[in-house]
């Protein structure tokens, strides 16, 4: 790392807030639904950078997991347009799928 972005992220500052809920289907325990949001301002940078998130991971069958995600981005980096960002993760757990 540079020694300007090492010190910009020293000095820099960020509050987040996550809301998570369990049990969306009753069969899984591992389904859960997440709202959250986080803020990150750095010195020299005209804008703080925010982002918002809304992602939930839910069971397909046992051993198998779905997470989308989608997160709107405001000046990322502190300086760039507004982007919107959309993730889909797949979670394999081979214990779970075969019964071992």
């Amino acid at each position: 790392m540079n020694g300007d972005l090492t010190e910009a992220l020293r000095t820099g500052c960020e509050a987040r807030r996550n809301f998570r809920r369990f049990g969306l289907t009753p069969p899984d325990r591992n389904d859960a639904l997440s709202l959250g949001f986080s803020r990150a301002s750095l010195r020299g940078l005209p804008h703080a950078e925010t982002s918002y998130e809304l992602t939930c991971v839910f069971g397909v069958i046992p051993g198998i997991h779905l997470q989308p995600d989608i997160q709107v981005v405001v000046h990322p980096g502190g300086y760039l347009p507004t982007a919107l960002v959309g993730i889909m993760r797949l979670e394999v757990n081979f214990a779970d799928l075969f019964g071992i």
